[in-house]
């Protein structure tokens, strides 16, 4: 979901126990064990973008508390391509 201010970035992108129908957007070799609102926030505030922590629930599990954060990375810059830098930083922390 994209937003006139940033992107919508789930903990379930970078979860190495979901497959990717289940919402992992990243590769396996990037994805980590139960990643935390915390460790994404962390992640993107080392890459240098604002980062704000959202109180949602996933749409596909409505029932299930979810986390997310806003992301507001530089123009120019694909979803796709700042949830692999998040990856990144998150692989390099751990």
């Amino acid at each position: 979901m994209i937003r006139k201010s940033g992107y919508i970035i789930w903990a379930r992108f970078f979860d190495e126990r979901k497959s990717r129908s289940q919402g992992r957007r990243v590769p396996t070799n990037l994805a980590v064990k139960n990643p935390t609102i915390e460790m994404i926030v962390g992640a993107a505030v080392s890459l240098g973008w604002p980062v704000e922590p959202l109180e949602v629930k996933h749409p596909s599990e409505w029932w299930r508390k979810s986390s997310a954060v806003l992301v507001k990375p530089p123009a120019g810059l694909k979803k796709s391509e700042v949830t692999r830098l998040i990856a990144q930083r998150l692989r390099e922390r751990r």
